[in-house]
């Protein structure tokens, strides 16, 4: 995949998932004005990457619980060969149907990790 700009949903669920305050998420926020989607996952479900092959790890920092059904989804962080944190992805989790692209951020609830 060529990376992309995030869509406006993909765009409207991370500044939700940002929007908690988290160890880290100041400097988080300021790299979410540049994330592009290098990435998404071959199953067809709404998960994407923003740091494909850059980083180590996969760090959840914010959980988010959609208010309905059995699913949720989470924003995580990948470390950098200099030990620096870097947005890594949206990881889209569920056993229900899944959906082509993620739920409108009104529509779940959002804690950190």
């Amino acid at each position: 995949m060529e990376s992309r700009e995030l869509t406006g949903r993909e765009r409207a669920v991370l500044a939700a998932l940002l929007a908690v305050d988290f160890d880290g998420a100041a400097a988080l926020r300021k790299q979410a004005a540049g994330a592009r989607v290098v990435a998404g996952c071959a199953c067809g479900c709404p998960s994407i990457e923003f740091e494909a092959g850059r980083g180590f790890g996969m760090n959840p920092k914010v959980n988010g619980f959609p208010y309905e059904g059995h699913t949720s989804l989470f924003l995580y962080t990948i470390v950098d060969a200099d030990g620096g944190e870097l947005l890594g992805g949206i990881e889209w989790a569920g056993i229900d149907e899944e959906p082509r692209e993620l739920p409108p951020p009104e529509t779940f609830a959002v804690e950190a990790a």
